[in-house]
C-alpha cells in the first residue's frame, strides 16, 4: 500500500484540468480510505485481549507456487486457527448478488458502484493458506471474514448469512472463534518458523 505521506503530497500536486485528474483523485480517496480502514482494525485488534498466544500480520503479502500473489489485510495465526481478515471501509448500502458474485455499494445519492469481490478474494487467500500449512504437514482450519471499518455503511439482506461485519463486531467475532476452536493442532514457534 501507497505511504500516506505519498499521497497526501500527489494531492497537492493535481491539476485540476489534468484530464486524468478524476481518476487519480479516486485513486487517492480509495488509498485514503483502505489506510483508515486498516488503522482501524489494527487498534480494535490492540484492544482485544486473546485468550490463546497470537500472532498477527498485517499487510500480509507473499506468491503462491505458480507466482500469483496475495495481499492479505491481516492475518490472526494462532496454535488452533488461523484467521484471514480482508478489510474494507465503504460507505453506503452494501449488496452481494451471489450467483454473479458481484459485491456493489448504493450511495446515499442513489449512485451504484461496483466493487471487487471481498468473499472471492479472501476465499482465494484461505485456498492458498489451507494449502501452504498442508505441503508442511500442518492440518490447521483456516477461516476468513471481511470487516468494514466504516459506520456509515450499512449492510442490505443479502449479506446477512455472510462473514461480513462492522468492525466493531469483531471482538464478539474472535470469542466465538476461540469456543469453537480449542485443540492446537500444532505449535505456533512451529507456524512463524515458515
Amino acid at each position: 500500500m501507497s505511504h500516506p505521506f505519498f499521497i497526501e503530497s500527489l494531492a497537492t500536486r493535481l491539476d485540476v484540468e489534468d484530464v486524468e485528474f478524476e481518476r487519480i483523485q479516486e485513486e487517492i480517496y480509495r488509498v485514503q480510505a483502505g489506510l483508515a480502514g486498516e488503522e482501524k482494525l489494527q487498534y480494535t485488534l490492540r484492544d482485544y485481549l486473546f485468550k490463546q498466544d497470537v500472532r498477527i500480520f498485517y499487510d500480509f503479502q507473499c506468491l503462491n507456487e505458480r507466482g500469483f500473489s496475495h495481499q492479505i489485510d491481516a492475518l490472526v495465526v494462532t496454535a488452533c486457527f488461523v484467521l484471514i481478515i480482508e478489510v474494507k471501509h465503504i460507505s453506503g448500502t452494501l449488496i452481494y448478488k451471489p450467483d454473479v458474485h458481484e459485491f456493489s455499494r448504493l450511495s446515499h445519492d442513489g449512485i451504484s458502484t461496483n466493487f471487487t469481490n471481498p468473499f472471492d478474494q479472501a476465499y482465494r487467500h484461505q485456498l492458498f493458506i489451507e494449502q501452504y500449512f498442508s505441503a508442511l504437514g500442518m492440518q490447521l482450519p483456516v477461516t476468513y471474514v471481511v470487516v468494514n471499518t466504516n459506520l456509515r455503511a450499512k449492510f442490505d439482506a443479502s449479506l446477512f448469512e455472510l462473514p461480513i461485519f462492522h468492525v466493531s463486531g469483531l471482538p464478539l467475532f474472535l470469542e466465538k472463534l476461540q469456543q469453537h476452536y480449542t485443540v492446537e493442532c500444532v505449535r505456533l514457534e512451529e507456524i512463524c518458523a515458515h
